[in-house]
């Protein structure tokens, strides 16, 4: 079940148009997709508590350059949340567009 504080801030695995993978580390793998005709990528997360934490953290973290916007949380057809839905860095990373 998705937790109230996401019934709007949320997306289904099936919404999206593409896959590919840009690269990943401890936390996940990070995919380049799109949603309603906009580039996202999305940041894989295999433990659902920690993809809600994390996207907990990320609502409240705005106008800062170093952090990229979340847009929402990407569930399966369970309703489990399976990462992250957050701005993409086109043609770059975070860490080259901000120093």
């Amino acid at each position: 079940m998705i937790p109230i504080t996401f019934r709007n801030f949320h997306f289904h695995l099936n919404e999206f148009e593409q896959r590919l993978e840009l690269g990943g580390g401890a936390q996940g793998r990070v995919f380049y997709d799109r949603l309603q005709n906009r580039d996202v990528a999305v940041k894989q997360i295999e433990d659902p508590e920690e993809t809600f934490r994390e996207a907990n953290r990320h609502r409240y973290v705005k106008d800062c350059k170093f952090i990229v916007e979340i847009l929402g949380v990407a569930f399966d057809g369970n309703d489990i949340p399976r990462g992250l839905v957050l701005e993409l860095c086109h043609e770059s990373t975070l860490h080259n567009d901000t120093f």
